[in-house]
C-alpha cells in the first residue's frame, strides 16, 4: 500500500476527497458516508475523528480512520469492512478457529469429499465475481466437502431488501443439503441496511 496520509476531522476528509478516495464525502463535511448500489436510496455516515491511513493497494482503495463512536474503522473501496466496536458480531467464531484457514471455489473443488465439519462463507455482496457464491453450483461444492452432519454458514443479505435472493438460497440449499436449512440474523450497527442486521443461512449436511 502506498500514499498514507494522516489528519484530523474535516481537513483529513477533504484531503481524501481530493485523492478520489471513495466514501470520504462532502455530503456531511468531516464525516464518512457509505453509499452502495446494494442499498438504493440510503447512505450510512459516521463522524471521522482522524484519518489514520489512506492509500491504494494493488487491488483496492484503503482507508482506516478513527470514528467518534465505533473506534477504528477499515474501509475498502468505500465499503465498511469492520469496526472495533461491532466486529465481534460477525468476524469471530472462537469455537471454529483454524490455524490454517482456506478460501475460494478452487479450493472446494480440490478437497476430498466428506472432509470438513464446518464451512463458513464470509462473502462480499453478490456483485461481480461474488455472484457465484450465491448460486446453486457453489453450494453443491460445499455439500460435497462436508462430512455427514457438517454445517455451513453463509452470508445471505438483508431480509428487508433482498427477499428474492434469500428465497433462492433457501430453495437451492433445501435441494442440496440432507439436514435442515434455516435463516438467521445478528445485529451489526455499521452495516447500512434496515434493522442494521447481518443475515445468514445455516445448512446441515
Amino acid at each position: 500500500m502506498a500514499g498514507a496520509a494522516e489528519g484530523n476531522g474535516p481537513a483529513a476528509v477533504d484531503a481524501g476527497m481530493d485523492g478520489g478516495v471513495p466514501g470520504l464525502s462532502a455530503v456531511i463535511p468531516g464525516w464518512f458516508s457509505e453509499i452502495s448500489p446494494m442499498w438504493p436510496g440510503e447512505a450510512h455516515s459516521m463522524k471521522v475523528e482522524k484519518v489514520l491511513f489512506q492509500g491504494k493497494s494493488d487491488y483496492q482503495n484503503v482507508v482506516v480512520f478513527q470514528s467518534a463512536t465505533y473506534g477504528k474503522v477499515l474501509v475498502l473501496d468505500g465499503v465498511i469492512q469492520l469496526t472495533e466496536r461491532d466486529e465481534c458480531a460477525y468476524q469471530t467464531y472462537p469455537l471454529l478457529n483454524s490455524v490454517n484457514p482456506f478460501t475460494g471455489v478452487a479450493f472446494l473443488k480440490a478437497v476430498p469429499h466428506g472432509t470438513y465439519d464446518a464451512v463458513i462463507v464470509d462473502s462480499s455482496d453478490p456483485i461481480g465475481p461474488a455472484k457465484e457464491l450465491f448460486e446453486k453450483p457453489f453450494f453443491e461444492l460445499i455439500a460435497k466437502a462436508l462430512r455427514p452432519g457438517g454445517v455451513v454458514c453463509t452470508q445471505a443479505e438483508s431480509l428487508w431488501l433482498h427477499m428474492h435472493l434469500i428465497q433462492d438460497i433457501v430453495s437451492n440449499c433445501r435441494e442440496i443439503f440432507k439436514g435442515s436449512v434455516n435463516y438467521a440474523w445478528t445485529t451489526v450497527p455499521t452495516y447500512p441496511r434496515y434493522g442494521t442486521s447481518l443475515d445468514f443461512s445455516f445448512m446441515v449436511q
